[in-house]
């Protein structure tokens, strides 16, 4: 199998959101697999459901496997993440926060 590169969206996102589509396009022009899960409720996130939504999606990353999140999909990997057992090997882990300014919008409790 070939290298794996994981894209995971986040808080009201979608796999087609920002730049998620453009990379999709541009690493499988490269002969990447590529993997976007649609995440689960992305308008109200539950963690768990994340957290199982990626098990199910990728369940067993190995050293071919590149992850690479965005806003709550940077919570939902490193969550995924606690849940291997400590023998796992990823190969990339990138992480892009979202900038969060005062827009008047609450980060929902649950996470």
């Amino acid at each position: 199998m070939g290298t794996r590169i994981v894209l995971v969206h986040g808080w009201k996102g979608n796999p087609d959101n920002h730049w998620f589509r453009r990379l999709r396009n541009e690493c499988e022009a490269k002969r990447y697999i590529v993997i976007t899960p649609q995440m689960p409720n992305p308008d109200h996130p539950k963690r768990d459901e994340g957290v199982r939504h990626l098990v199910e999606a990728v369940p067993n990353p190995d050293e071919a496997t590149y992850f690479v999140g965005h806003s709550l999909g940077c919570i939902t990997i490193l969550r995924y993440f606690a849940g291997l057992i400590a023998s796992s090997r990823v190969g990339v882990l990138f992480l892009l926060p979202a900038l969060w300014s005062p827009l008047g919008l609450v980060w929902p409790k649950n996470l």
